[in-house]
C-alpha cells in the first residue's frame, strides 16, 4: 500500500482502527461531530469578573483571581495581560499604558 499512496498512506494502525469501525456498523471514516464548547475561557463575562475583581483590590494574585472566577489560571493571566493591559509592579497591578484621560490629569495635578 505505501507503494501505491506514497507519504500519504494512511499508518497501519489507522486502518486496523478503521476496520474495527466497520465491523461495528460504522459507515465512513469521516470523523462523528463533536459537541461544541468555546475554545477560549476569555469570554466578556469572564473578562468584566476579572475586571471588578482587580478593581476591587488590586493585590490579588492570579491564582486567587482564578479560584474566584472559575477559570484556570493561564486563561486568568491571559485576560490581564491581553484584554485588560495590565501587569504587576510592586504587588499591585496596574495599566501599563496611560489612557489620554490620564495623562491629562497627570498634566492637570
Amino acid at each position: 500500500m505505501l507503494g501505491t499512496l506514497g507519504e500519504n498512506a494512511p499508518s497501519y494502525s489507522v486502518v486496523k482502527s478503521w476496520i474495527a469501525e466497520f465491523k461495528r456498523g460504522r459507515g465512513g471514516t469521516a470523523d462523528e461531530p463533536r459537541s461544541v464548547h468555546p475554545n477560549d475561557a476569555s469570554t466578556t463575562e469572564n473578562i468584566h469578573a476579572v475586571q471588578e475583581l482587580l478593581n476591587n483590590d488590586r493585590r490579588l494574585t492570579i491564582t486567587h483571581t482564578a479560584e474566584t472566577t472559575g477559570i484556570s489560571s493561564s486563561t486568568a493571566h491571559q485576560i490581564i495581560n491581553e484584554h485588560l493591559c495590565m501587569k504587576k509592579i510592586s504587588a499591585r497591578w496596574v495599566l501599563r499604558m496611560l489612557t489620554a484621560e490620564q495623562k491629562k490629569c497627570r498634566v492637570d495635578i
